[in-house]
């Protein structure tokens, strides 16, 4: 399922800042995508259910979530090692595009490979205001099977 949600302006009350919060996180983890929203900075301050199981499967460690996609990481960073080819820089480009009210959305497919397997993500990126702040929304997409279908690849790695 991709959803989209561009413009989110979350009003700020005094009293149900917290409730405002945490009914955006909820509608967040209903979402099967992987969903982070980030401040102004890139920095990581809320993800949804989908993007924890993804930072937990990402990292060799068993049980940790991979350090780079938690809250409170730079996810320009991450941005930068998965860039690849003739997409470099063209995901970080995006995002800050948005976040400075350049454009208004972004998407863009891209390949994030490792060193034992390749993969393709389609991230889109929409702006989202709350507290007075502007942070932007990432749905970042698994398009992997797609990929590989198109391809002609087979559909799982081998020894799945």
């Amino acid at each position: 399922m991709n959803a989209l949600l561009s413009d989110v302006d979350i009003p700020p009350s005094a009293d149900t800042s917290d409730n405002t919060l945490e009914h955006l996180r909820s509608s967040l983890d209903s979402i099967t995508d992987n969903m982070a929203v980030i401040d102004t900075n890139g920095i990581i301050v809320m993800v949804n259910a989908a993007w924890q199981q993804m930072a937990l499967t990402d990292n060799p460690h068993a049980n940790r979530a991979a350090h780079y996609l938690d809250v409170g990481s730079n996810y320009f960073d991450v941005a930068s090692c998965c860039d690849s080819g003739d997409q470099t820089g063209k995901v970080a480009r995006g995002i800050r595009d948005v976040l400075s009210a350049r454009i208004e959305a972004f998407c863009l497919s891209y390949p994030c490979h490792t060193s034992g397997d390749q993969h393709w993500f389609t991230i889109t990126v929409t702006p989202v205001k709350w507290e007075g702040q502007r942070g932007a929304l990432l749905t970042r997409t698994d398009t992997t099977p797609r990929h590989r279908l198109h391809r002609g690849y087979p559909t799982a790695p081998p020894g799945d």
